[in-house]
């Protein structure tokens, strides 16, 4: 046993397993510090029931991987799904008509993102392409020379299910922020920034048929970069969604339209698609032939560098035992090879809990039936855990972790 799991075995032997949180409220301010027993004893506070309790040693491994997504979008605005309420959006408003951001805690559809979205209960019977909601231009600056993306989902709510629907979405942008008046125009057809018109016509909104009711769906459209022939600066660019209009005229039976996620973004012409962070365990520590690959990750501190991607975050950080700080991926790829560098103990069953203290996924579990018949030398983290309240019980799959020391690796990062 190592010098780090033989202190983690001593500590254990007093029944506790003591760790000190810094809790914030939503807005990310110091609330307080909490300094919390996490541990839990099986059996003595945590009852295996059942009969199903099994343990599993998993293979070591010689290689783990930690893969991250590099979407070739880059968003520009902020707040795209309302979770600030109208915070850098433009509301048109109508006499005895609703347009607003609002909670879906109260309504009939849920939002796919944050709680919130923008409502409208209005439609265009009159066919006048009139304004419903537009990003804000002076919020988002957008790069010339890159095409853009636009996007957002949509929920139209009607009791006939047989209706169909006309979106119409425009794009136009100032090469400085003027607060009134526009400077260009994009001519959907034409597929070009063109002068801003007295009177836009079809060609300069994207229209979109749906007959997809009462459910989410999502709209998406390509836009041609800008390039200007005076200013080399980045340019004010205003997304604009009109009213909905019902095909064939007239209201129908159209109650509302909800709009969430929605966003103006950068594409970016990508070699590489995904940024992979490999650690490889030597040779010298067995002849291991296991393999685990941690995909789809969307946020990466090695690719803080990277000036296309939305999900880097910049800062290095350090264990308690390291030297150097490090990116994140290096620590977290370390630690997946520590648990897996010899045979790792899985546990699953279910147990009954026997103690008054509620059991959260923070909470570590001792298996300890003493240490003359059977005792992990640390407690295992939870990896998954379903909760019957009636009954309290607990349908959990724990593993026992091993924090020793780093096993000996090499670590590369590599664009793929």
């Amino acid at each position: 046993m190592g010098s780090i799991q033989s202190e983690q075995s001593n500590l254990l032997q007093g029944g506790t397993e003591q760790i000190t949180y810094k809790v914030f409220n939503s807005e990310g301010v110091y609330i307080r510090t909490d300094d919390e027993n996490i541990l839990i004893k099986a059996p003595r506070s945590l009852k295996p029931i059942g009969g199903n309790l099994v343990i599993e040693r998993e293979r070591p491994l010689k290689k783990v991987e930690f893969v991250t997504d590099l979407k070739g979008i880059f968003f520009k605005n902020q707040n795209a799904n309302f979770i600030n309420g109208d915070s850098r959006y433009i509301i048109s408003s109508y006499a005895n008509k609703t347009l607003d951001v609002r909670s879906d805690t109260n309504e009939t559809v849920d939002a796919l993102t944050g709680g919130k979205y923008f409502f409208c209960n209005d439609i265009d019977e009159l066919r006048a392409n009139l304004a419903m909601i537009a990003i804000d231009q002076q919020y988002d600056l957008i790069s010339q020379g890159k095409p853009l993306e636009i996007g957002f989902n949509y929920f139209i709510k009607t009791t006939d299910e047989d209706e169909k629907y006309e979106l119409n979405v425009m794009a136009s942008l100032d090469e400085t922020y003027a607060g009134t008046g526009e400077l260009k125009i994009y001519n959907f057809k034409q597929e070009l920034w063109n002068n801003y018109p007295t009177s836009p016509t079809d060609e300069d909104r994207k229209l979109t048929q749906t007959s997809t009711v009462n459910t989410w769906s999502k709209l998406k459209i390509s836009v041609k970069q800008y390039d200007s022939s005076s200013v080399d600066t980045d340019v004010f660019v205003t997304v604009q969604i009109n009213l909905p209009k019902l095909i064939g005229g007239g209201s129908g039976n159209f109650q509302a339209i909800y709009i969430d996620n929605f966003y103006i973004g950068e594409t970016n012409d990508t070699v590489n698609d995904k940024l992979i962070s490999k650690r490889t365990q030597f040779p010298v520590n067995g002849i291991f032939s296991g393999e685990h690959k941690n995909e789809k990750n969307t946020i990466s501190n090695v690719a803080k560098s990277t000036d296309y991607f939305i999900g880097k975050y910049e800062g290095t950080f350090k264990r308690l035992r390291d030297s150097t700080a490090k990116a994140l991926e290096q620590i977290v790829t370390a630690e997946m090879l520590n648990d897996y560098r010899n045979y790792l103990s899985r546990y699953e069953g279910t147990f009954q809990n026997i103690s008054i203290e509620h059991i959260g996924l923070h909470n570590k579990v001792h298996i300890d039936y003493g240490g003359e018949t059977y005792q992990d030398p640390v407690s295992c983290y939870i990896d998954a855990m379903k909760y019957d309240v009636k009954a309290a019980e607990y349908d959990m799959t724990l593993h026992m972790p091993n924090q020793n020391n780093d096993t000996t690796s090499s670590y590369v990062n590599i664009f793929d």
